[in-house]
């Protein structure tokens, strides 16, 4: 047995034998740790703060662990930013990706001198620096051109130090400005090689709110002689109006081929970026090219007077005459080099001596369109004294500042005519439609409420204003080149005769769109223009066309086409049309506006001549609002709900109240189908909807119907009619009809019709009862007495077709169509019902240009598909 001294000693040993054991243990996997092997083929970057920076060949290397680190590279890969600095000190911000074999000795020679502890920055930097001296010999002192033979003798001197793997990027940074340049020089340079010298020089003449209602019995009875015989010549025909129907959206619409939402213009007034207070659109809020800016970049020259929001004036290649030169405080001392009005600056000292200002509008002038005596002109002048805005308000005041106007624009675009004519000239007159404001609610026949004073005063003013317009006309067509290429257009038309609003008048405060009709005139004249009647156009067709007529590729994002059918064959021959995808390939930039003095006072007259003609209301506060509801109602019409549902609901946000927006935002819910939500919002719209809004009503007692709440409706509504208010009679039969209650339906919507004749949507829920019924003979009496009191209503016409139609009257029902769509060229219904009545009864090769115009006015009528694949599969068979 061992005594217990001889165990100490023996635990002792063993303590030590493993303690010695693990050191040893350490120390051969520390030393394992520290083994570094670099493959054949590759090589290695030591970092070393004992030994300093050293190149590793191929094959095992001892290290210290945590004071020595290895970096392998197989291959060495380059991949990021590189700056290249020009002799005249430009920062060009470059991309550079590569891959390379390298071997030790080449990385001796290139990083030598290059001082940086860490061997893999120093590699890149040294790499950097052979790039950007490579760069810097092959350039030549100006900006490096980064082409395939570029790289390829980068590439090539690079190989010198080991073996490229894969192709050289050597590229301008995706968001480097000078690519951005670079890539649209490259792309000018391809839209460039596309142009086409057609000789071609265009007049474009644009008269706001010229109507083919107002003009053609004018036509008749050899009134407009210079409009006529342009357009016995030339191709005309009607052109369809976007929505909303305000001048400014139009006419950008008209020089840009796209729609607002895309252009940016979308009210007379927006806030300023600055104090947040309603100002005049302008020019600045343009975000794409307009005409006379392709035109300039193009190389071709351009003149351009008083188109709307054309102010600050933009650098072009011609002169721009902007549409605040004739609302100008012409007693203000306008600094020339910075007032705006005028491109180039120095034309505003051409031609201010000849602008006049209302004053120089004498009672022989005036008399020429109104019947006032010289008293009665006396009075009107001297109120100007007494209160300024109030005076301007009155009908003979404005007209002398409408006629001012139009003669200092009309006597720039003669001038401008008279000299080197440009490639392109557009010329804008405001009259037609500032008239048409003014003085459309005094036309005959009278309407209800209007002084029969006033009509004797002013009855005949829009008929003469059309006389002179067409004398406009034929002094600038007698200026212009008889090559010259002209389009005549208006942005839209004027609700005239029977179709204006009862107890409104034309300059509505705030709300000039009610008073628009969705179609204006479209003539086109000229030596390569084709005679004929045009099937209805958009005012987004005319960019489009100007282009490929000036030899110009045409874009494939303007939404516009070109009128090939209003060209003669012989010029398309000649000159195919080309296309790009698009002219937007660098961002659109507008100089510099005015000084801040001259601003304000340019907006502020600006502003006094829009809240005269009712464009804006008094006060122009609702700027923001008005913008987010034109812009929704722009979105709404294109389809895309979800954009236009955050416009409804910022303006909202601003003006709980507006009753525009509200409707919209019932638009939507209705579109969502989210019908509990439209009810709610439909409530207080019911107040002050028009209650002969078919549309309106009948969708909001669907959304009952689709809500489980029909039983309210009826309770809510009845008793409110039963309570006097005639106003709701109209949803009341709607509801009542949607409910199953025919003969409830009727018996209202007869009461309704008994006393407003012209009630859409009492004579639509008469209509549909007389048709479930069996008997729609029996609204045949409505139907007439509406058609008497306005025979140019569409939806009446339909129905009294439809009416005729079953009787067996066939011409009868054809004729009332036909009329319906001279009212309503693009009326889906109409097209619809024609096309049915022809395909009926044996005239398929007729129906079927009218399904495809139906379908071409709105591609979602399912009626019209429907219709023209059956007619179609008729005639295959």
């Amino acid at each position: 047995m061992s005594s217990p001294a001889t165990t100490g000693r023996r635990s002792g040993k063993r303590v030590r034998r493993v303690a010695i054991a693990t050191v040893v243990a350490l120390l051969m996997g520390g030393l394992l740790l520290g083994v570094r092997r670099v493959p054949e083929g590759s090589v290695g970057l030591l970092d070393s703060a004992l030994r300093g920076t050293r190149v590793l060949r191929p094959g095992v290397h001892l290290t210290l662990p945590g004071a020595e680190a290895v970096r392998v590279l197989d291959p060495y890969v380059r991949d990021g930013g590189l700056v290249f600095v020009t002799p005249e000190g430009a920062r060009l911000d470059l991309h550079l990706r590569l891959a390379l074999r390298i071997d030790a000795e080449g990385i001796r020679e290139l990083w030598e001198g290059v001082d940086e502890p860490d061997p893999l920055k120093r590699l890149d930097r040294a790499v950097d620096d052979f790039v950007t001296d490579r760069l810097e010999s092959l350039a030549d002192g100006s900006v490096p051109r980064l082409d395939d033979t570029m790289r390829s003798s980068v590439a090539e001197a690079l190989s010198r130090y080991g073996s490229l793997e894969g192709p050289l990027v050597l590229e301008f940074r995706a968001d480097s400005p000078v690519a951005a340049a670079l890539r649209s020089s490259s792309e000018w340079e391809r839209i460039r090689e596309l142009e086409q010298q057609t000789g071609v020089r265009v007049l474009i003449v644009g008269m706001d709110g010229m109507d083919w209602q107002i003009a053609d019995p004018l036509i008749e009875r050899g009134l407009l002689p210079n409009l006529a015989a342009l357009r016995d010549r030339g191709a005309w025909g009607n052109v369809k109006a976007l929505m909303p129907i305000l001048s400014p959206l139009l006419w950008t619409s008209v020089a840009t081929g796209v729609t607002p939402d895309r252009h940016g213009v979308i009210d007379f007034l927006v806030p300023d970026p600055v104090t947040g207070q309603p100002v005049p659109i302008d020019s600045r809020y343009r975000k794409v090219r307009a005409l006379w800016n392709l035109y300039t970049e193009a190389g071709r020259t351009a003149d351009v007077v008083a188109w709307w929001a054309s102010w600050p004036a933009e650098s072009i290649n011609g002169h721009l005459v902007s549409d605040r030169v004739s609302y100008s405080l012409f007693e203000f001392e306008l600094p020339t080099e910075s007032h705006g009005l005028t491109h180039p600056p120095e034309y505003f000292d051409d031609i201010r001596p000849g602008l006049i200002t209302d004053d120089a509008i004498g009672y022989d002038d005036v008399t020429r369109f109104v019947d006032i005596t010289r008293e009665e002109f006396a009075r009107a002048r001297e109120r100007i004294e007494i209160d300024r805005e109030a005076a301007y308000k009155e009908p003979v005041n404005h007209l002398t500042k409408i006629l001012a106007a139009t003669r200092n624009y009309h006597r720039i675009a003669l001038d401008l005519l008279a000299g080197d004519q440009a490639d392109l000239t557009a010329v804008y007159y405001q009259f037609l439609d500032e008239v048409c404001h003014r003085f459309m609610h005094f036309s005959v026949p009278r309407m209800d409420g209007i002084d029969p004073r006033d009509v004797r005063r002013y009855g005949r003013t829009v008929d003469l204003a059309y006389r002179y317009q067409d004398e406009l006309l034929g002094e600038l067509l007698a200026a212009a080149d008889s090559d010259t290429t002209i389009i005549v257009l208006s942005d839209h038309g004027f609700l005239n005769g029977p179709d204006r609003i009862s107890g409104e008048t034309a300059d509505v405060e705030g709300q000039p769109g009610r008073w628009h009709r969705r179609y204006g005139v479209l003539v086109m004249g000229g030596p390569i223009i084709a005679p004929g009647e045009l099937e209805t156009t958009s005012l987004l067709d005319v960019a489009p066309t100007v282009l490929y007529l000036a030899g110009l590729p045409v874009p494939d994002d303007m939404d516009g086409r070109v009128l090939l059918e209003a060209v003669r064959p012989e010029f398309r021959e000649r000159f195919p049309q080309t296309r790009i995808p698009s002219y937007e390939i660098s961002p659109h930039r507008v100089d510099d506006g005015p000084d801040a003095d001259v601003a304000a006072a340019s907006n502020e007259e600006f502003l006094d001549n829009l809240r005269s003609l009712g464009y804006i209301g008094g006060g122009g506060s609702s700027a923001s609002v008005s913008s987010h509801v034109n812009l929704a109602a722009t979105l709404i019409a294109s389809g895309d709900l979800e954009r236009a549902e955050k416009e409804v609901l910022a303006a909202l946000r601003l003006d709980p109240d507006h009753a525009r927006a509200r409707k919209l935002l019932f638009s939507l819910r209705y579109r969502q189908k989210r019908f509990d939500d439209a009810v709610e919002v439909s409530r207080g719209l019911v107040e002050g909807a028009d209650a002969g809004d078919s549309r309106f009503v009948t969708r909001v007692a669907r959304a009952y119907r689709q809500a489980g709440r029909l039983e309210e409706g009826i309770r809510d509504y009845r008793g409110r009619v039963d309570g006097g208010e005639q106003r709701f009679a109209a949803l009341l039969c709607r509801l009542l009809y949607e409910a199953g209650d025919l003969g409830g339906a009727l018996a209202v919507a007869r009461s309704v019709l008994a006393v407003e004749p012209l009630n859409e949507a009492a004579m639509d829920t008469a209509f549909n009862v007389a048709l479930r019924q069996g008997r729609p003979g029996d609204v045949e009496p409505l139907l007439e007495a509406a058609l008497q009191a306005n025979g140019r209503s569409v939806a009446h016409l339909n129905y009294l077709s439809f009416v005729r139609e079953r009787g067996g009257d066939l011409p009868g029902a054809e004729r009332l169509l036909l009329h319906a769509l001279e009212v309503d060229p693009e009326h889906g219904a109409s097209l619809v019902n024609l096309g049915r009545i022809y395909a009926t009864h044996g005239r398929q090769d007729e129906a079927i240009p009218l399904f495809r115009r139906a379908l071409r006015a709105n591609p979602g009528n399912a009626d019209a598909r429907k219709l023209l694949e059956r007619v179609e599969s008729e005639i295959s068979d």
